[in-house]
């Protein structure tokens, strides 16, 4: 049930980050992105290697929340750097959707956890 729980909302997280990238040109923050990998690679982990059902659920919690924490830095990265202005302001609302969704899981998941 748990895993449902986190793949119904990483789905519905992709949405909105699609629905707001297609409305912009990412020229620049392409850039800024290649810039951002080779300066610190995103650490994918072993939890990548498809061996979720082998975890605790606190793993799996642990795991997703490290992942969005990444996603975190590297947009906090991206609106430093953005100079276009509709950039930073689509930087500044990914980041503030990222930061309701990870709230979201994770009373969801305590929700789990007491039941």
């Amino acid at each position: 049930m748990v895993m449902l729980y986190l793949i119904a909302h990483e789905q519905h997280l992709s949405f909105l980050v699609d629905s707001f990238s297609d409305k912009v040109q990412l020229g620049e923050l392409e850039t800024l992105f290649i810039e951002y990998l080779e300066k610190k690679p995103i650490v994918l982990h072993g939890h990548c290697d498809g061996a979720f059902e082998n975890k605790t659920e606190s793993d799996i919690d642990s795991t997703v929340f490290e992942q969005h924490q990444q996603v975190i830095a590297l947009y906090e990265y991206l609106k430093e750097q953005a100079i276009v202005p509709h950039h930073k302001e689509l930087l500044s609302n990914l980041l503030q959707i990222e930061h309701q969704e990870i709230i979201l899981m994770a009373q969801g998941l305590n929700r789990f956890q007491d039941m």
